[in-house]
């Protein structure tokens, strides 16, 4: 069996199956369906009225001004990513999050939880947006990136105006006593996002390798958009601290797993990498992985390693060779079980979870976490 064999079928066995559960479908119908992104961000102005119900200054304008322009500042350039969503991992943690609390995620009356859901997916979309320009990534979704389509200083700043407006737009589900406690929460999840984004940019700039720790901190922190929607669903709610503590222990390591996850997907022939057109995106664009950190600190080849990964190469057979001294080193073997580790003890987590299951949501919660941390794409 060749190397490239090992490393392909490890990740096929039965208990990872990669299959997507029923539930998500239920909740990608839910999110295709939802008026709240239109109630956050138009997808076009309509008028200069509908600019001011949305926050924006526009009392020197007239009724001729051409609204075509100014749909190119933000709405458009959103919904260009937006548009590609499909996966809705983020909206539905925080649906079946809302299911386990007794929020019946169709129901018109109870907007709160399908809002904060929304707003998730804002976050991970504008995210993504910033995180493509950051690290040179030339295709999403295979497409061009979003930055490559608008250019990156109008695409960020679009983002910027996305967060605040989506942020002002999501105080209206909020009694007026809690707004202060919703912007810091939210502000808190921003601000280690954010934190994360400069961990990965500032590892590059400055040809830093981190620990294992540190990168076990650094998953936390870009799983922060999960984080920031439980904790406004919980405010919500009047959630119990035990469920809070609980839940903040199994995103934890959820965030873990599901990063070392898609760093081994990238390194494989898998759904992930068939989608990308390519494997190993991530050697070029200089990332020190789970597999790299683990790999570099085994001292076999680290330099040579460190090398290729310096190099910001596309050339398949450098590629290769980093892949192939990773292998050499026991990372793929070691990051499965590390990824493993951190996916039972956000089970553990949940099922201590069970006794606050007053509305039988837990199931959905339960198949959400497996399927995102052990999905193929």
């Amino acid at each position: 069996m060749s190397e490239n064999d090992r490393r392909e079928g490890s990740e096929t066995s039965p208990e990872e199956s990669s299959r997507k559960p029923p539930i998500f479908y239920k909740y990608a119908k839910i999110m295709k369906q939802s008026p709240h992104y239109e109630s956050f961000i138009p997808r076009k102005f309509q008028s200069l009225q509908q600019m001011n119900d949305f926050h924006y200054n526009t009392q020197f304008l007239t009724s001729d001004v051409n609204l075509e322009f100014y749909n190119k500042l933000v709405p458009e350039i959103y919904y260009e990513m937006c548009d590609r969503s499909s996966n809705y991992f983020y909206a539905s943690l925080i649906l079946s999050m809302g299911e386990f609390l007794g929020v019946d995620p169709t129901d018109p009356e109870q907007t709160g939880c399908a809002k904060i859901a929304t707003f998730s997916e804002m976050m991970h979309d504008t995210f993504v947006i910033c995180d493509d320009f950051c690290d040179g990534s030339e295709f999403r979704d295979g497409k061009p990136s979003v930055y490559k389509m608008y250019g990156a200083p109008l695409s960020v700043l679009s983002c910027m105006q996305a967060w605040y407006q989506g942020q002002n737009m999501l105080l209206e589900s909020f009694p007026d006593h809690m707004h202060a406690d919703v912007l810091k929460t939210i502000s808190h999840s921003f601000q280690n996002l954010a934190f994360a984004q400069g961990f990965d940019i500032g590892i590059k700039v400055h040809k830093y390798i981190p620990t294992e720790e540190e990168y076990i901190n650094h998953s936390v922190n870009k799983f922060f958009t999960a984080h920031n929607g439980t904790q406004l669903l919980f405010m919500l709610k009047d959630t119990d601290s035990e469920i809070r503590e609980l839940v903040k222990d199994m995103l934890d390591n959820f965030g873990v797993a599901y990063t070392i996850r898609d760093d081994i997907l990238n390194l494989i022939p898998c759904g992930l990498t068939k989608r990308k057109k390519v494997i190993g995106d991530e050697i070029s664009e200089q990332k020190p992985t789970f597999l790299v950190v683990h790999s570099h600190y085994q001292a076999k080849n680290s330099d040579r390693l460190l090398e290729i990964l310096r190099m910001g190469t596309r050339d398949e057979k450098l590629i290769r060779e980093a892949i192939d001294i990773m292998e050499l080193n026991g990372s793929f073997a070691y990051a499965r079980e590390q990824s493993k580790k951190y996916l039972d003890r956000s089970l553990a987590a949940l099922e201590k979870l069970k006794k606050f299951d007053h509305f039988g949501g837990h199931q959905a919660l339960e198949k959400v976490i497996k399927y995102v941390a052990c999905r193929d794409t």
